[in-house]
């Protein structure tokens, strides 16, 4: 075997594992509806929040297409979503009345009602027993960032229950849409030409495949270092393993 067959074999190796890891696309399917469904309550014109335009949309890995199956049976899916206030100023709300006023509104639907954990340091939680949970994190407009144009255009302040209990009332900042378009334009290359092909043997056009149908060489890398470090500090100092943004990071940048 030369080398370049080697390298085939392992490359293979290493994505048929990544499908391993990866979240069934029934999951993810169900995911999608279920969050779908939460944005569509707390829009309703019956909605305290409705006057804000509200959008529901997901951040972290299930929009970058590197969830990680749990390590364990008895752990769940997380799935991390911002409840966007598109018409909400900060000057006309606090972090404080901002988090109550997307979870009254979950309070005021019985399913949610009894799914819904206790309040948490960012998100309101609801918990799809043995299947996954979903993290709500509200937000509003980050105006000043926002004024910097590109991969900042849909920056956002949220809350932190931690930070406003220690006395300190600065809106925290983050971008989970900016940061998927760097992530995205690391493999931008790599991830029309799959599409592209995936498109072809579907026999569709390259808009209608959608985007957890295609899966990168960047993304598996994700995936694998991820479980990796699931294994690794399975035993070995949990309090410091990584969170995964670091990892993305680091391999988006590599």
């Amino acid at each position: 075997m030369n080398m370049n067959e080697k390298l085939n074999e392992i490359s293979m190796m290493l994505k048929q594992y990544a499908e391993m890891l990866d979240i069934p696309v029934s999951y993810y399917l169900e995911a999608k509806k279920r969050y779908e469904s939460v944005g569509n309550w707390l829009s309703k014109d019956d909605s305290a929040l409705a006057i804000y335009n509200p959008e529901i949309y997901p951040q972290g890995s299930f929009l970058l297409g590197t969830v990680v199956k749990p390590i364990s049976n008895k752990d769940e899916y997380d799935i991390d979503l911002v409840c966007f206030l598109a018409d909400l100023d900060k000057n006309d709300t606090s972090q404080s009345d901002l988090k109550g006023i997307v979870g009254e509104r979950l309070k005021k639907n019985d399913d949610y009602k009894r799914l819904l954990d206790e309040e948490g340091r960012r998100c309101w939680t609801l918990d799809y027993a043995n299947e996954f949970h979903m993290d709500i994190l509200p937000a509003i407009n980050d105006l000043d960032y926002q004024l910097k144009g590109d991969l900042y255009e849909d920056a956002i302040l949220i809350t932190d229950k931690k930070k406003i209990d220690q006395g300190d009332s600065k809106w925290p900042k983050s971008n989970p849409k900016g940061y998927a378009k760097w992530f995205f334009s690391r493999q931008e290359i790599v991830y029309m030409a799959i599409k592209k092909q995936i498109a072809k043997i579907l026999e569709k056009s390259i808009d209608d495949v959608p985007r957890y149908k295609v899966k990168t060489p960047l993304q598996v890398v994700v995936q694998i270092l991820k479980r990796h470090r699931d294994i690794f500090f399975l035993k070995n100092q949990e309090k410091y393993i990584p969170i995964s943004i670091i990892i993305t990071t680091l391999a988006a940048k590599i």
